[in-house]
């Protein structure tokens, strides 16, 4: 735009001596020129600044009096941008607001941003319903007197950052989540060998009981019952040994899992049909696997156990009926596992504390050791597991377990089984620092007919056996001060390898028993079964 200047008169043409005239001649002239300047700067601003959001990498928008009144070709081809979509968008984390066309959410933002008597950007994030896209959107206010102000509005895509920070998280929650239970492992696996000790006291003194005539006559039957409460302490303890079950070894079997995820649903149908018929409401079960899955680390009764308690769970979230379906498929080196229901989802307080010993929502009908033993079989694994809600409504447990490196399956080695017949006298060392269980186990021996000596340390165990004539049998305590049980049975073995050695301790199931050091023969669990003890001595 160029501004047309009126002719100037000639200062030549002026009087000379008339000053007044020739300074308001130039006075005239120099604001001529200001004007001119003053309207070519704001129409080259405007100019580079149309150029600037028509070009830019960046999808922009300016928006005013409740409309997008200016936007570039970035903004004009973001998906969904269209009003008449049917689909839309909503501010990220916000899933139960309604999804709206991205022009409307971004009026609604802008309207929210000139509502408020502060002046200062907003920044959002905004993510397509169908979870496709993620935007990282600004808002800033531009003030433009007389007209109504303008809303700035700049959009990035940021899904691929967004993702990875989800995926981040997962991990840190995975990894915390991971050394909170190898705490807590920590603590069940010291309380359940104490408890061990006491029930091994416990069961051989009512096995004491149970050989005595006169008592059998009189107290028979609260001995038998004492000794059924005793088990089912034992098997209580054994399920929180389990959990606590902290080795590093990679099963040494691997197994089908197609077969297993069969067997599992196999063994839940009469239970949901039984379930079915007493609540008046039908829980079926669906399996959808892909052929051709190739076999995964860990132990197939333990899976089986995993899904089933995973089913039967299904099968309690959903109160009026519902189909679970178990899925499995390849996804790269992984085989996934998910285990999906129609009922009533899980509480959002509640995901964080799902895998963690002893926490349940079922009240006294749980232990709340089902979901935290499968968390530590399919660790053991080297796979995880983890819990969500569906989009769709219902909960999704999904087991992520790597595909075995070896391509064939083993069979597990059956524990060696000691000879069985009547108990013959030996000459028995008996190791531990607890009092209580040497004087039972003492006493449960002598009148099995064996020849007893004790020990209440690993040092005295060897002065024993280097002083005198070998034992035939030793069994020994792990879990000593000063002197723990695989340091002594290090040394007894070399003093005298003919002796038999067997561990007798409560961390039996937290033993592999490949892992024992030269000459010892096996691990007895306490409580001790008098049954395998007798065996023993056979």
């Amino acid at each position: 735009m160029t501004v047309r200047k009126a002719p100037l008169p000639s200062p030549a043409s002026a009087p000379p001596q008339d000053g007044k005239y020739r300074r308001l001649v130039q006075k005239y002239e120099a604001l001529v020129h200001k004007l001119e300047r003053r309207t070519q700067d704001p129409l080259g601003a405007y100019t580079l600044a149309t150029w600037a959001l028509r070009t830019s990498g960046s999808a922009i928008a300016l928006v005013r009096g409740g409309r997008v009144i200016v936007s570039n070709t970035c903004w004009d081809e973001l998906p969904l941008a269209d009003p008449r979509s049917a689909r839309g968008w909503r501010e990220l984390g916000a899933e139960a607001s309604p999804a709206l066309p991205l022009r409307d959410l971004t009026v609604a933002f802008a309207a929210r941003l000139l509502s408020r008597r502060r002046h200062g950007p907003d920044l959002h994030r905004f993510e397509r319903s169908d979870g496709g896209q993620v935007l990282e959107v600004r808002f800033e206010r531009v003030d433009a007197p007389p007209a109504a102000p303008l809303v700035f509005v700049l959009a990035h895509d940021v899904t691929a950052s967004v993702r990875a920070e989800q995926e981040l998280g997962l991990a840190r929650e995975a990894l915390f989540q991971k050394q909170r239970l190898e705490a807590l492992g920590v603590l069940a696996s010291g309380v359940s060998h104490d408890l061990n000790n006491l029930l091994n006291v416990l069961s051989l003194r009512l096995h004491l009981l149970g050989a005595d005539p006169a008592v059998v006559a009189t107290q028979g039957e609260n001995v038998r019952a004492l000794t059924r409460i005793t088990q089912d302490a034992a098997a209580t303890v054994g399920r929180l040994q389990e959990f606590a079950r902290r080795r590093r070894d990679v099963p040494n079997e691997t197994l089908d899992v197609k077969e297993v995820i069969e067997g599992a649903c196999a063994l839940a149908r009469p239970e949901l049909s039984s379930s079915s018929a007493l609540r008046g409401v039908e829980v079926r079960i669906e399996c959808a696997l892909h052929d051709g899955l190739p076999p995964v680390r860990g132990s197939p009764g333990d899976f089986r156990q995993v899904l089933l308690n995973l089913v039967l769970n299904a099968r309690d979230a959903m109160p009026n009926g519902g189909v679970v379906t178990v899925r499995a498929r390849l996804e790269g080196s992984v085989v996934l596992i998910e285990v999906r229901d129609q009922g009533t989802g899980i509480a959002a307080e509640h995901l964080p504390r799902l895998f963690d010993p002893f926490f349940t929502t079922k009240g006294k009908r749980g232990t709340g050791l089902g979901l935290s033993i499968a968390y530590s079989v399919v660790s053991r694994s080297g796979g995880d597991i983890s819990a969500a809600n569906a989009r769709e409504g219902g909960a999704v447990f999904t087991l992520r377990l790597p595909v075995a490196q070896e391509q064939r399956r083993t069979a597990k080695p059956a524990a060696p089984q000691p000879a069985t017949g009547p108990a013959l006298p030996r000459r028995v060392l008996l190791v531990d620092d607890e009092v209580d269980n040497l004087d039972v186990a003492r006493e449960y021996l002598e009148l099995c007919g064996q020849e007893v000596e004790c020990a209440k340390s690993g040092r005295e165990a060897i002065e024993r056996v280097g002083r005198g004539r070998p034992f035939d049998l030793v069994l020994c305590d792990v879990g000593m001060p000063e002197m723990n049980g695989w340091q002594t049975v290090a040394r007894l073995h070399e003093l005298s390898p003919s002796t038999a050695i067997y561990m007798l301790t409560g961390w039996a199931n937290e033993i592999h028993e490949k892992s024992c050091p030269p000459g010892v023969r096996g691990i007895l669990a306490k409580p001790v079964d008098p049954e395998r003890l007798q065996s023993l001595l056979a």
